[in-house]
């Protein structure tokens, strides 16, 4: 056999990783610092929301080993990162300092199946720019000191599309069955993953056809399928004998009313955001005619039954509402700046009170908020950044209509990953579910623009000979 075939990385681009780990590490540390971890405030600063629950399971797991709230099983968040959170608190002790460190390491090495397995489809300045982004890239730094689930998610993520890709350069089917093993882990720690295994499925028999190597779509996805199913299959029959529902979680209804359906209707609507939800949760029980005994699959199925009737009702306002929302992914900061203002405790913003007279005599009060000037500098560079990112990618699928790039069938995937998210996630929280698309916009918007410079140089060459 020969080895060095096989050697994927030489020892000067081993180096180059070392320094690309070193700079992420130092660079979301200081953030770390800066938040004055252990100290009594650190924790309620993390433990906010969400991470209120991931917390209680972890520390549940722990000391009971079990997967409860109150006693009952838990069916709402899907046990992935909890359990990761248990290993930590296992290791370190319940401090969540411990947990936030190995979350760094982690984020600081997202870079990594990147530059080690895209090797024979992405030129070295490419995977080395895309590397060098992604170990400064702000919500990256931001999520990896933050209590949620975001970072070993990408992770996980990111490590089963790298496999994948690896499988489809070299055929080997072991590749295939290690993407479908993260794939499933990966949807244990995110469910909003549940359903891109279909469209990875889709695209391997699309790219196999294409590339002639059909005998292999069978086998294919055979392995995938059962490897995938293998994961994810003991959670949901977990969930059918304890509550009768095979499903990965009882949160599809109430996310689709809690925030879509909801985060539409108070575009249009004087009340409150949270007004419009309790009016919308009363609705769905009062419905579905539940009692106070329901239990949480049967509140969810209440919830999504009244939710899709709300889009019968009236299509083309929710799904032209959506459409609005969508874009929040790609370009409100908004939310990112929440996030630093809490774990920091600083003033990104100014906020400014406007009273509006009304003909009875009433007083409208109007809170209106400016950022502060660095910050939003800092807001303005992000969104120039990912716009930029964004227009590279569109013009460099549009000149490969004719012209094929040897890499355009990965691109196409990770344009999919791109699509996925904002489509399939929940709209009240667009900085979150912007974070699985970033690693995919960064690369594929570096290898476009190298792709964009190399076409003018040819086209430049071109004009001069003439």
């Amino acid at each position: 056999m020969n080895i060095k075939k096989h050697n994927i990385m030489s020892r000067s681009e081993w180096k180059i990783i070392f320094v690309i780990f070193t700079i992420a590490f130092i660079f979301r540390s200081i953030l770390f610092i800066s938040a004055s971890p252990f100290t009594d405030d650190y924790s309620s600063k993390l433990i906010t929301g969400d991470s209120v629950h991931y917390h209680q399971l972890a520390i549940t797991l722990v000391e009971t080993n079990t997967y409860a709230t109150e006693g009952k099983p838990h069916s709402l968040w899907a046990p992935g990162y909890p359990f990761f959170l248990s290993i930590c608190y296992r290791l370190f002790g319940i401090q969540i300092e411990y947990a936030i460190l190995v979350q760094i390491v982690i984020s600081s090495l997202l870079f990594l199946p990147f530059f080690i397995f895209t090797h024979d489809i992405f030129s070295t300045k490419v995977r080395l720019i895309g590397s060098i982004i992604l170990a400064f890239e702000p919500h990256l730094v931001l999520f990896s000191n933050i209590f949620l689930s975001e970072t070993v998610f990408l992770a996980l993520f990111i490590s089963s599309l790298t496999c994948y890709i690896r499988y489809l350069k070299i055929k080997h089917i072991s590749w295939l069955f290690y993407s479908a093993l993260l794939l499933g882990l990966a949807t244990l720690t995110r469910v909003a993953a549940q359903y891109f295994f279909i469209l990875l499925i889709m695209h391997m028999f699309g790219y196999l056809i294409i590339n002639r190597c059909g005998r292999q779509i069978i086998k294919a996805g055979i392995v995938f399928i059962i490897v995938f199913s293998a994961i994810t299959t003991p959670w949901m029959m977990r969930n059918y004998l304890n509550y009768g529902y095979f499903s990965m979680s009882s949160g599809t209804g109430y996310n689709l009313l809690i925030n879509n359906i909801s985060t539409i209707d108070f575009m249009e609507s004087p009340l409150t955001l949270s007004e419009i939800r309790q009016y919308h949760f009363q609705q769905a029980r009062k419905q579905a005619k539940l009692t106070s005994n329901a239990n949480a699959f049967e509140l969810n199925q209440a919830y999504l039954e009244y939710g899709l009737g709300r889009i019968k009702q009236d299509i083309y306002r929710y799904f032209v509402g959506h459409l609005i929302e969508i874009q929040q992914v790609a370009y409100e900061h908004r939310e990112y700046f929440l996030f630093l203002e809490h774990l920091l405790q600083i003033e990104t913003r100014k906020f400014f009170v406007k009273y509006i007279p009304q003909p009875g005599g009433e007083m409208i009060i109007i809170r209106d908020e400016v950022f502060k000037l660095p910050y939003l500098s800092a807001k303005i560079m992000m969104e120039f950044y990912q716009i930029i990112m964004l227009i590279l990618i569109l013009v460099y699928l549009l000149t490969n209509i004719k012209k094929r790039d040897p890499a355009l069938g990965i691109v196409l995937l990770f344009v999919l990953v791109i699509f996925y998210f904002p489509i399939i996630s929940s709209m009240s929280a667009p900085t979150r579910f912007r974070v699985p698309m970033i690693p995919f916009i960064t690369f594929i918007g570096v290898h476009g623009l190298f792709f964009v410079l190399q076409y003018y140089r040819k086209y430049k060459q071109v004009i001069t000979s003439t």
